[in-house]
Parts: structure tokens; sequence; C-alpha cells
């Protein structure tokens, strides 16, 4: 459910099979889309509120970027908040989140460049942080391979490498994305740097390189 707190923006609803915001083009509102694909290269100065297959986030948000999808795909700006659910979600080299990011989904990665200004809240079945995150990361999950830069705290509580499935459940799924395949557990490498304290409840203990937290 999405509450939407009336403002000086109007809401625009978008429903077709494909969506694609060209670079280039502002949209002044609040915008809603409902699409099986999604494309924004332009700017949206309101919210941004999306449902459908895949969405492509390469443009300015100026709001909070909110919806599910199957496959959500963040290169762009997102001034505000982010708050996701979907089957996988990446924040590729050139995505910036300006405050939280939170999202459930069962795959979720953050590349090298990647930056999230705030905390990360996370319930995923497998993750690869490999960017940065300048606040505290909470997650629960399968598996949470960090390779990136934590600023503040982490909590995570995490199975353990034989929890992992055989396969990945949704092999036969019809039009089910490409998901990628991470380490359950707790992984923590030894490029990884974490700013505060470090908390892990798993049924395996971790190996914790030296000198990667500081707390």
């Amino acid at each position: 459910c999405f509450v939407l707190v009336p403002s000086s923006h109007a809401l625009q609803i978008v429903d077709n099979e494909t969506v694609v915001i060209e670079a280039g083009e502002v949209i002044e509102d609040d915008l809603m889309v409902f699409a099986n694909e999604l494309v924004m290269d332009g700017t949206v100065k309101g919210d941004l509120i999306v449902f459908g297959t895949t969405a492509d986030i390469n443009g300015l948000e100026e709001g909070d970027l909110m919806g599910g999808a199957q496959e959500f795909t963040i290169n762009g700006t997102v001034e505000d908040d982010v708050r996701l659910g979907g089957t996988v979600v990446t924040l590729g080299e050139a995505a910036r989140i300006g405050d939280d990011l939170m999202a459930g989904a069962y795959s979720l990665e953050n590349k090298v460049g990647s930056l999230v200004e705030g905390d990360m809240l996370m319930g995923v079945g497998q993750s690869r942080l490999a960017g940065e995150i300048a606040g505290d990361l909470l997650m629960s999950g399968g598996g949470l391979e960090l390779l990136g830069t934590v600023g503040g705290d982490v909590q995570a509580e995490v199975g353990s490498a034989t929890d992992a499935p055989v396969f990945s459940p949704f092999t036969f799924m019809p039009n089910a994305p490409n998901v990628p395949s991470f380490t359950w557990g707790l992984t923590i490498d030894e490029q990884a740097q974490i700013g505060g304290d470090l908390t892990y409840t798993s049924s395996a203990e971790a190996d914790i390189p030296a000198n990667v937290v500081a707390g």
C-alpha cells in the first residue's frame, strides 16, 4: 500500500505495455506507471511509483522511487528514498541514492561505483554489495557478500552455504529474469570496510579479515 500525501504536485497515471521517458523529457508531477517495461532516461520531479515486469531507472528522480517489479535496475540518480520489491534488484555503477534504500528481493546487488548516501535495509535471499553505503546496513536473508564500504554499522542475520538452493527457484518460471548466483552465509572481502560495528547471526561462523571492521 502506498499513501500519497497531498502536495503541490498532481499525480499522473500511465498504463501501457511499454513506457519510455526519453532523455531530456521532464515530468513535473508525481508519476505512477503500470507497464510490462519501463525505461526512464529523463527527469521526474515528483515521486515515481512503478509496478511492472522490468524497470530501468537511468535518469534523474528528484523525489522517492517506490514500486514492485520482477527486475529493477537503477543506474541513474534518485535524490530521496528508494522502496522496492522485486525478484532481482541491481544498483549499477552510476547509481546514486540520496537517502535510504529499503528493499525486499530474492537477489540484490550494488556494483562498484554505486552510492547509497543513507542507510540500506533489506530482506533478501542473496546479496552482493560492492558499492558504497554511507550509513548503516541492516539485512536479513540467506547470504551477504560484502565487498564494498559501509560507513556505519552492519547488522546481519544470514544463513549458511548449506542453505543455498541447489538451483535457482526461477529456473522453470516462464519469462523469469536472469538471476545471478551469490554465496550464501556471510562473506566479507579483504578489501571491504565497515566504519562502525559488525553484528551478525548465523549458523556458521564467518571468517572476518583483519582491519576490515573499525568498530
